[in-house]
């Protein structure tokens, strides 16, 4: 039997022909149906040289197919069972053996979509098609298969300690058990030195039943070859598959491994020692429903499945050098169990991004339907280093900024490079040994050490995760979904959650203890409800790419380095100011917080005099208005619901694109450095609705756009407010409308309520305590609070109504650089 080819989304084609002109289109438009359902395109079917040919991404959709766009070889391979097309822009349609299948017609590009011919595609896939000429159209059907469940008739015994056997097509050779017929069979025994090999082209289940399987020149288990292989594990047994370090078998990678789809149920319990490569593997789909499986994987992944893996129940326990689980072509979905995880390797190798599909292929999610890890303590200096590779607040923490006085952005970019190039300043560590590890797709035969990864989609709907990793926790090529779970995440290197595509929270409970960015999404972010607590070094939410500080990977490089350093120099970087205590706010001296500098500079450019108390914006303030086409650029982070609490050492929340807020609510302990921002857009920033209170630095604050459709406070103090220093805001019937206690110092502050109300007072006090229960630093109403020393009052008379001294670029996009 050939080996299964595995069923594999991306969606992307581009497919482009010259030489084929179209000489026959369709006067009257074409209906297809498949399986009974008409087929809606947007753009309509075609004859073209006497080939009926379809839009590709809708046809490929309905029936199932998946496909892999291979951009260094232009080519597009579909696949769906055993099944597979390859087609190359400019060459030849052929089949999963090399062999050319038609050489009359190709796909065409047909006003901005790609078309391809129908009838072939069908056939070749197993589909039956028929086209009733009367009324152009065409009826596709999938050819009914019967399923042959006669194997199950054969039930055979193995002893691995006697190497008896008993049933039909098993047989003993030396220390190797062959099984070439179907069967059902009970395995039992020990053995130091042995294995088991399947190899039929019918379905095979071993039941494993207090077995103890070692080899010392391979697999435990090996299905070479099935038709589908099952694993159960019998209720109450304890069962070891333990495999060695050299194998003598190309194909086979882990003590247990399949050639084709496997898949694991049972109550009893498995240990896997893997000492070669992972830990459970193979070339198809590996599914999981139940059991309780311990896995300990000395060099590579966990669980590793060419196609995809699916988890449905039982209790995984992984410790694995390389990733817990790695889809290396397809999705990973977890719909229950409990799922514990610890990675132990290094970040090695450069990595491929793949990210970028044709207009004619968006993606859609597939409709297929832990005890929590001991994480101790974050370390003591977390909040002062980005990671352990570095970052711009530890580099910082080495530099005497005295001798950079008065100098422009530009002097002090100058005077580091003279002071790295004359061995005064070294970031070594923090450039030169990450140049070659670069923000990293998945497709990839470098090691990683991550915790969920997943070439193409991973959806969490159900179950408990918890993941203790040193690269991303979770990691996606493309869209990564939360649909329910508990997940408790620590990244000791890397970031919580990663997504090449889209990533979407729709419920669930999200843990991030610890990681560089909390949440990322190289696209577009959703969060439509659930429970969100993090803890970063870098961004909290990132949309678009990269955080501020970061230099993980390599993303920045040495200028860019050089550069951030002198920018946090000269514009002030309050981590290193030794002054903690909050400024005198006494009644008398509230003209200090609303200072204004006499004049600003020309065009609003940041000013030079470093003595002045001023971050101004780089050009015109952007108080809202219409999208821009940064708004436009595919990256953004749109908020309708959930509760969100982040603790940031740099952007708490940042898009590289729009950031929209219209429901939830969001607490944000932002950072302390002068160069970051609680909220920080490179487009337009809209609070429609929601409960947010933020604070964070204002050296460079940004401010919600005044086309937004809720009240904003903002207020900007001279001087950092030292941590846990309570801020309270009251109307002007004096009802507490918010009390908070920020967990680090603080000199601005966001607030927006649904209970703001226009043309109404608020004065804002600090210092002062509070009765009532608080969670993460937010106290209940009434919260009682008393003792406090006002700030200043707002009214609001404007959308966004501000307080204090004010810089930044307002209605999104960092200004003044």
């Amino acid at each position: 039997m050939k080996k299964v080819l595995c069923s594999i989304f991306s969606v992307f084609i581009l497919l482009f022909l010259m030489s084929f002109p179209i000489t026959s289109l369709a006067e009257e438009n074409i209906n297809v149906y498949y399986e009974g359902e008409l087929l809606v395109f947007d753009v309509e079917p075609q004859i073209i040289n006497n080939f009926t040919m379809v839009p590709a991404r809708t046809i490929f959709e309905a029936m199932g197919a998946k496909v892999k766009w291979d951009e260094e070889i232009q080519t597009v391979t579909v696949k769906k069972k055993k099944k597979s097309i390859s087609m190359t822009i400019g060459g030849q349609i052929t089949n999963q053996d090399g062999e050319v299948i038609n050489t009359e017609t190709v796909p065409v590009v047909l006003n901005d979509r790609t078309l391809v011919p129908v009838r072939l595609i069908s056939e070749f896939l197993g589909a039956q098609v028929e086209w009733n000429e009367n009324t152009n159209t065409i009826y596709i059907t999938e050819k009914e298969e019967i399923e042959d469940d006669s194997w199950k008739e054969n039930l055979g015994t193995i002893n691995m300690t006697s190497m008896e056997v008993n049933g039909s097509g098993v047989k003993t050779d030396d220390k190797i058990v062959y099984i070439t017929e179907g069967g059902d069979f009970e395995v039992s025994g020990k053995t130091e030195d042995g294995m088991i090999i399947v190899n039929t082209d019918e379905k095979v289940k071993l039941r494993l039943s207090g077995v103890d399987i070692t080899n010392s020149d391979g697999p435990a288990i090996y299905f070479k070859n099935t038709d589908k292989g099952y694993i159960t594990l019998t209720d109450g047994t304890d069962n070891t598959l333990t495999d060695s370090e050299q194998y003598n078998y190309e194909d086979a990678s882990a003590p247990l491994f399949s050639d084709d789809n496997l898949e694991i149920k049972g109550n009893g319990s498995l240990i896997i020692n893997a000492n070669y490569k992972h830990g459970i593997a193979g070339d198809d789909d590996i599914r999981i429903e139940n059991g309780n499986i311990t896995i300990n994987s000395k060099i590579g992944d966990g669980i590793h499945a060419k196609c995809g893996v699916k988890i449905i129940g039982g209790t995984l326990n992984i410790t694995s050098d390389g990733d817990g689980i790695q889809s290396g072509e397809w999705n990973v979905i977890v719909d229950g169990g409990e799922i514990n995880m610890t990675t132990t390797g290094e970040i090695i190798g450069s990595h491929k991004n793949i990210t970028g599909f044709p207009n004619d292929f968006e993606r859609n999610e597939p409709q297929d339907d832990g005890a929590k890890f001991d994480s101790n303590t974050l370390p003591e200096n977390y909040r002062n280093n980005v990671n352990e590779k570095g970052g711009i607040s530890q580099i910082l923490n080495n530099i005497d900024t005295s001798v950079f006085d008065n100098m422009t952005v530009e002097e002090v970019t100058e005077k580091l490079k003279s002071m790295v190039e004359n061995g005064e300043l070294s970031i070594s560590g923090n450039i030169e040994d990450t140049q070659q590890t670069q923000e990293e797709g998945v497709t990839t035969n470098e090691k990683s050490s991550k915790g969920l990864k997943a070439a193409e989609d991973i959806y969490i709907n159900s179950g408990k995760i918890n993941i203790h990793s040193i690269d991303h926790s979770i990691h996606s090529g493309d869209i990564t979904e939360i649909n329910g779970g508990e997940l408790n995440i620590y990244s000791e290197e890397g970031k919580g959650m990663s997504a090449h595509g889209n990533l979407n929270v729709n419920a669930g409970d999200i843990n991030i203890e610890y990681s560089t960015e909390g949440i990322e999404s190289k696209a577009e972010m959703t969060i439509n409800s659930g429970n969100i607590h993090i803890i970063s070094t870098d961004d909290g939410l990132n949309a678009g790419g990269t955080g501020s500080d970061s230099m993980e990977h390599g993303v920045m490089d040495s200028s860019m380095i050089l550069e951030r350093l002198a920018e946090r120099i000269v514009n002030g970087n309050i981590d290193n100011q030794q002054n903690n205590m909050p400024p005198d706010f006494s009644p008398g001296n509230t003209e200090q917080i609303m200072q204004q500098p006499d004049s600003l500079p020309p065009n609003g450019e940041r000013p030079t005099d470093n003595g002045q108390n001023i971050s101004s914006f780089n050009g015109q303030a952007n108080f809202g208005g219409q999208r821009t086409d940064v708004d436009n650029n595919g990256h953004s982070i749109t908020i309708n619901g959930g509760y969100i609490y982040i603790d940031a050492m740099a952007d708490a929340i940042d898009s590289n694109g729009f950031l929209e807020v219209n429901g939830g609510t969001i607490i944000l302990d932002g950072p302390t450095s002068g160069g970051d921002s609680p909220l920080d857009t490179d487009g337009s920033m809209w609070i429609n609705g929601g409960y947010i209170v933020a604070v964070g630095s204002n050296g460079m604050l940004e401010i919600p756009s005044d086309d937004s459709k809720q009240n904003v406070l903002v207020v900007s103090l001279s001087e950092a407010v030292q941590k846990e220093t309570i801020i309270n805001i009251k109307n002007s019937s004096g009802e507490d409308i918010i009390t908070f206690k920020p967990s680090k110092e603080y000199q601005a502050l966001i607030f927006s309520s649904p209970d703001l109300d226009s043309d109404d007072t608020y004065t804002i006090s600090y210092g002062g305590t509070a009765e009532s229960e608080s969670i993460d630093g937010l106290y209940s109403q009434p919260s009682n609070y008393i003792g406090g020393t006002e700030i200043g009052s707002i009214t609001t008379s404007e959308t966004i109504s501000k307080l204090g001294t004010f810089g930044g670029r307002f209605g999104g996009g960092r200004g003044g650089f």
